[in-house]
């Protein structure tokens, strides 16, 4: 498709990786940068893209409000941020939890931590005042014998949002169109 891609992680071992497994493709190597950073180190080089991509993260982060607005951040105006992370459920603990970590041993011990497991509907509500405007929410699923990941109706376990950003101007206009709605829009542009 002609992309080039920004990967980044704070762990430099793991960027190690990332680029050998890179040299397998020679056009994924030579279309891939990899940073040795965190989102909130990109972000504050004023860096933006296209498409953002925050994969199997947020559950992983402590204020996960932030590190979205974060990645709202790094999204240029009518860009797009996915974001994939694990539901809150009986159903996400048993397989993500009892099952890759205690029983099969996929994952470490303690990978996982289920209160900071998000819902798609906290996800929504944590993306609010940041110009993300949630497109689709789609479950994930993982075919144990091939270990192909597919889409899937049922967000139970695994799950990814779509999300598009619109830059101030248009949720401003948007907002005149709709007297009476308050916004945090509006609040930033009169100050």
């Amino acid at each position: 498709m002609g992309a080039s891609v920004t990967g980044i992680e704070p762990q430099q071992d793991n960027i190690k990786a990332a680029v050998a497994h890179a040299q397998g493709d020679p056009v994924v190597a030579a279309r891939t940068n990899y940073l040795a950073l965190t989102a909130e180190e990109l972000a504050a080089s004023g860096e933006q893209f296209d498409a953002v991509m925050g994969l199997e993260i947020v559950e992983h982060v402590d204020e996960p409000q932030q590190f979205l607005k974060t990645l709202a951040s790094l999204t240029k105006s009518d860009g797009a941020l996915f974001i994939s992370t694990i539901n809150r459920t009986a159903r996400g603990y048993a397989l993500t939890i009892l099952g890759a970590e205690y029983i099969a041993g996929i994952l470490p011990k303690g990978t996982h931590d289920w209160d900071k497991f998000v819902t798609p509907e906290e996800l929504h509500m944590l993306t609010e005042d940041t110009g993300l405007e949630l497109e689709q929410v789609a479950g994930m699923v993982m075919n144990p014998i091939t270990g192909a990941w597919s889409l899937s109706t049922s967000t139970e376990v695994n799950y990814i949002a779509y999300f598009t950003k619109t830059s101030l101007a248009v949720r401003l206009q948007e907002q005149k169109a709709q007297p009476g709605v308050h916004s945090k829009a509006a609040d930033l542009a009169s100050v």
